[in-house]
């Protein structure tokens, strides 16, 4: 409808959010799109211009994708729909024909998995016609489309859960000749399906308790399995050693729906003035699977796994148009647009399995499968969200004189985006979380293994090559914290460092500014000559709270690559070492207080598209010049 759908964050709209309003998949990917889902009931036609695009183009490389929405005619007309998929046309998986059903207590209540019932529809209605009667010149004219989709989708869910006999305490650890020997870490014994353990003896003599602080199994650990982890029901889970941990699975809800809204109203003011708007809403509500609760630790029961991460797209996109015949020859359109790109990324993020606890437990180190009830790893449960607002003005001319068409015009856009997290891209973020695993911190003395295996003795001892696996479930049974992680941020303007669980956020602006003229001459019947020239800057994004931060020396200067790099060589063609003191200042403490990170630099093309025809056939050639000059 002449304005921009175009997502200035992520180019395609696939990299954070599920793309096209696609339902039925992950909560990330699909086919690259617009930050605007379109319903095809509500569109009237399309163009895709992929190559040898006009002048007035001159900022789409990859693509020009156009949709007009459909308008209202002299008579009502509507239209109703609906689209229905289910399970029960579907077969169940192999992994589920082969994994039983238990309870709680291990019982088998089937043998297997049925498929969860799930079903997906979509459905709709438009409607379109005269709204009022003929006033300042003309009619009005209405046209709206509403389409839901509703996929209450389940599907199978497989979690790591520790062995009846590591909830007990004792772990089992290959031998030299590969038997599984358990280790009971207690220091009484333990009595696990009618099999009794005696305490277990470390140390290169054998005669020393295993733990030297004679606890054995943690008691929070104890507890955090008995009262949240259910009992494994698939001993061949790939994640597991079958021994120590196996796989618990069952089926996780996921329930997706949209909501989506367009409309459009026409107006004629005589035979000179046309104007137009358009409204689009979009709502997607899905659950995701990045955090996974099977405890009940978060809500709901023991043995069901439900969903914590609830994530949510809510797009808008206004249009007004007015076109204008200035002369029988000239037409001038003028177009604004507010597009907004809201989604939100939502979890439990990482809260204490137990009150009193000042961080999350993560048996097992950072990872989704950890041996706790929800994942709390950073990668899965961050917190983020998005809010973009971007304006944009745009006027076209249009003027025939003679053989040629001229077309000359341009567009100014601003982008205003807010962006918080609560993590740091990678493996921390603003929560306590405990890791209890191997790991550099810690360190491990002889009388904290088993008799080690030599060429004499080879049964009942830990080989080397089966350390790391006895240090990783010594630490996990003991509850040792390797290393704890937490996530703090600081504020402007004296980087003053906030309370534990304040979140990171930017609000950026990117202003950009295009110009072009282009004609298309007809030459001769059989000659069209079409050339142009376009003109298109977009300035760096900037902070507007200057939190943004450059690469410094010590006097505080910018450091630019290019000399830094011919400085480094300089001094090593000579013998010599460059390694000057570097530091980061945020950018409003550079150069007397900058705006910007980078220099803006322009952009210029000049293009030249001619069709020559001969008799019957058709002859294409096209040359292109670009320039590029930093400033």
């Amino acid at each position: 409808d002449g304005g921009n759908n175009s997502d200035d964050m992520a180019g395609t709209n696939n990299t954070y959010t599920q793309a096209a309003g696609f339902i039925g998949s992950g909560a990330t990917g699909g086919t690259p799109s617009g930050v605007m889902p379109t319903p095809s009931e509500s569109i009237e036609e399309f163009k895709v211009a992929t190559n040898n695009q006009s002048a007035d183009f001159n900022g789409s490389a990859g693509g020009q994708i156009s949709l007009v929405t459909k308008r209202g005619t002299n008579q009502w007309h509507g239209s109703a729909y609906e689209h229905f998929f289910g399970s029960n046309f579907g077969a169940n998986t192999w992994q589920n024909n082969h994994t039983p059903v238990r309870d709680t207590t291990g019982k088998i209540l089937s043998p297997f998995t049925p498929l969860p019932h799930t079903h997906q529809n979509r459905y709709g209605f438009s409607a379109g016609g005269p709204i009022a009667p003929e006033f300042l010149g003309g009619k009005t004219y209405l046209f709206a489309n509403y389409e839901a989709r509703r996929f209450p989708q389940a599907a199978p869910f497989e979690h790591l859960v520790p062995t009846e006999l590591m909830r007990a305490g004792v772990i089992q650890v290959q031998d030299s000749t590969g038997v599984y020997r358990a280790y009971n870490l207690n220091p009484v014994p333990v009595t696990v399906n009618g099999v009794t353990y005696q305490p277990a003896r470390c140390g290169t003599a054998g005669i020393v308790p295993c733990d030297p602080r004679g606890i054995g199994l943690n008691p929070l650990v104890s507890q955090l399995w008995s009262k949240f982890m259910p009992l494994p029901n698939d001993p061949s889970y790939s994640s597991g050693d079958q021994h120590n941990t196996q796989g618990y699975l069952s089926s996780v809800l996921l329930p997706q729906k949209t909501d989506s809204f367009v409309a459009r109203i026409d107006h004629d003011f005589g035979d000179k003035w046309h104007l137009m708007a358009s409204y689009r809403y979009y709502r997607l509500d899905q659950l995701a699977n990045t955090q996974i609760d099977i405890g009940g630790a978060l809500g709901g029961s023991l043995g069901q796994p439900r969903s914590t991460a609830p994530r949510q797209q809510k797009p808008s996109y206004y249009v007004v148009g007015l076109v204008t015949n200035i002369s029988p020859s000239m037409t001038n359109d003028f177009h604004y647009n507010y597009l907004r790109n809201f989604w939100e990324w939502s979890t439990a993020q990482a809260p204490p399995q137990f009150p009193g606890l000042g961080g999350a437990l993560e048996i097992g180190g950072e990872s989704a499968n950890a041996l706790i009830p929800y994942n709390v790893n950073t990668q899965n449960v961050r917190q983020r969200y998005w809010d973009g607002q971007d304006h944009t003005i745009r006027d076209d001319v249009n003027l025939i004189h003679g053989n040629h068409m001229f077309q000359f015009g341009g567009s100014y856009e601003l982008n205003f985006d807010i962006h918080q997290r609560n993590d740091n891209g990678q493996g921390v973020m603003a929560a306590n979380v405990y890791q209890i695993t191997t790991g550099p911190g810690l360190a491990f003395a002889a009388n904290n293994f088993p008799i080690p295996c030599t060429t004499q003795v080879t049964t009942n001892c830990l080989p080397s090559s089966q350390n790391t696996t006895w240090q990783t479930l010594y630490t996990e049974v003991l509850g040792i914290v390797s290393q704890p992680q937490s996530l703090y941020t600081r504020k402007l303007p004296d980087l003053s460092l906030q309370t534990l669980g304040t979140p990171a956020f930017d609000k950026s602006v990117i202003p950009s500014y295009n110009a072009y003229f282009g004609d298309t001459w007809r030459m001769k019947p059989n000659v069209t000559l079409s050339y142009g020239m376009g003109y298109m800057v977009e300035m760096p994004p900037y902070e507007i709270e200057g939190k943004q931060v450059m690469l410094v020396d010590s006097a505080g200067s910018p450091v630019v690559t290019e000399d830094y790099l011919a400085q480094r060589k300089k001094a090593a063609l000579a013998g010599q070492v460059y390694n000057p003191t570097l530091g980061f200042a945020t950018i409003r403490n550079v150069g007397g207080g900058r705006k910007y990170l980078t220099t803006p630099s322009m952009e210029a093309s000049a293009r030249v598209l001619q069709w020559r025809g001969i008799r019957s056939s058709t002859v294409e050639s096209w040359a292109r010049y670009s320039a590029r000059a930093a400033r």
